[in-house]
């Protein structure tokens, strides 16, 4: 049975014209596609997914008529046909470092490691791949945490010449320079692709990147967006609401079918805080709660960094708990890692990091207002030391396992559910005698955070109540 909202939205997708479905967490937005799906069975539709599981899982659900892929899928086959080989140059991730670059930093006067470029050569091409630009340009280029403004300018002026050699050799077929998916879906987009349908769902339509806006822009097809501004965490990567920028008449469905009133009730704080005059709906056949006191058993610990996704996960593991986080823990491992090779005086490999030329540079960052975001990582590789973390982190399970716990950045948690989850204290904006000041993006990572919940959520009453207040300074 759909809600009312849901109706409207499924009428007007009849009609043939384009729309946009802002979808309240948990509100039934797979469902609404499907009944749309059904309704035009002469039709050929297409979703695109935003990860494959979700694909797989959405492939079960819709009518024959519609084909359920993610991008990467649909990007993948094209450039094969194009003559790029699928293991050597897709699957591999561009090897940037492989790439002569010695005669132009003898010449530049390199102020840094040569490592250290490369890695912000990469990343100047992920960005440049992940933008709905032609050429790349001096905006590709990142600006590094620990940099001095001398060098930041070294990189704004050489980067962009060293990436386009390489990139130059990632789309060419004939080169053994891997594309990796980034290069894919450039290569793809730049052949101004037409997908082969009447209809396509756009599902995450928050978090696309300019370069998938521009292509979803360019096709002949009915076109229906399914989102939640709300939602929209991978802004930090390029990442843009699509439902902004899409063209079509905008529908909401409100009610979620995840949660009941209390966690309804919850979220409604953090909305309205963000400014949102639309609220959420529980289920009412659903009962939960929001409390301060942990359960028994938790069976998700949401963080906000992954500084906090190591100290939670020491606590569960010195308690007794099997410990799982999404996509392993390889992430956490360079981190620390870094960590190690910084003390030792070699360059780092994370984004984070790799700005900084020794670790007491690091502990001098974390003190000023820019480092907040990696005290708490800081603070740990002091107390226990790089030896004693990684050896946590060899405890983590890749796979979950019976009675395991969860424990993941938000980031990492998005599109996840759990009965009882635990919102981690680094989310904590500040002590409560602070005058706290809490952006936008922070604002939507905790909306993500605690609308996880299926009945139970644990969280502190202060964190709630601070971002559930809107700051003094705040439009409107």
């Amino acid at each position: 049975m759909l809600t009312p909202e849901q109706c409207l939205a499924v009428q007007h997708f009849k009609t043939g014209e384009a729309e946009r479905v802002v979808a309240f967490a948990g509100a039934g937005k797979t469902s609404t596609l499907v009944t749309m799906a059904k309704c035009a069975p002469n039709r050929r539709g297409f979703y695109l997914a935003f990860n494959k599981s979700i694909a797989t899982e959405a492939s079960l659900k819709f009518p024959r008529s519609v084909t359920c892929r993610t991008t990467h899928s649909v990007a993948f086959g094209t450039v094969v046909r194009m003559g790029f080989d699928g293991d050597r140059h897709l699957m591999n991730t561009p090897r940037s470092r492989t790439f002569d670059i010695s005669a132009v930093l003898l010449k530049a006067k390199l102020p840094m490691h040569d490592d250290t470029f490369r890695s912000i050569v990469g990343t100047t091409i992920t960005r440049f791949c992940q933008s709905d630009a032609d050429e790349i340009q001096e905006r590709h280029v990142p600006r590094v945490p620990g940099l001095s403004d001398a060098d930041q300018e070294f990189l704004y002026r050489w980067a962009p010449i060293v990436a386009e050699q390489v990139w130059n050799r990632m789309a060419d077929p004939s080169d053994d320079m891997p594309l990796g998916s980034d290069g894919y879906i450039k290569v793809w987009a730049l052949s101004r692709p037409r997908i082969a349908a009447d209809y396509i769902f756009v599902d995450e339509a928050q978090d696309l990147n300019p370069v998938l806006i521009n292509v979803i822009r360019n096709q002949q097809a009915q076109v229906v967006a399914v989102g939640d501004g709300h939602q929209q965490i991978y802004e930090w990567r390029g990442a843009r609401d699509a439902l902004k920028i899409l063209a079509g008449r905008e529908f909401r469905l409100t009610k979620s079918f995840r949660f009941g009133a209390e966690i309804a009730r919850a979220a409604n704080g953090v909305l309205a805080a963000m400014g949102e005059e639309f609220p959420l709906a529980g289920f009412e056949m659903v009962k939960d709660q929001v409390t301060s006191v942990a359960a028994a058993t938790i069976d998700a610990v949401l963080c906000r960094s992954n500084a906090g996704v190591i100290e939670s996960a020491m606590e569960y593991l010195d308690d007794g708990r099997a410990v799982y986080t999404p996509g392993g823990a390889g992430e956490l491992r360079t981190l620390v890692e870094d960590a190690e090779a910084l003390k030792s005086g070699r360059p780092a490999r994370s984004a984070s990091l790799m700005g900084f030329a020794k670790w007491k540079d690091v502990e001098d960052y974390v003190k000023t207002d820019e480092g907040a975001s990696l005290k708490v990582f800081v603070n740990l590789v002091g107390r226990y030391g790089t030896g004693k973390l990684k050896g946590l982190l060899n405890r983590i399970d890749d796979k979950p396992t019976p009675g395991c716990v969860t424990i993941s950045t938000a980031h990492k948690g998005k599109g996840l559910e759990w009965h009882t989850v635990k919102i981690n204290y680094d989310f904590l904006p500040g002590d409560a005698e602070d005058d706290v000041n809490i952006n936008m993006a922070e604002r939507r990572l905790f909306y993500v955070a605690i609308t996880r919940a299926k009945t139970s959520l644990v969280v502190d009453p202060y964190m709630l109540e601070a971002y559930s207040t809107a700051n003094q300074d705040d439009d409107g």
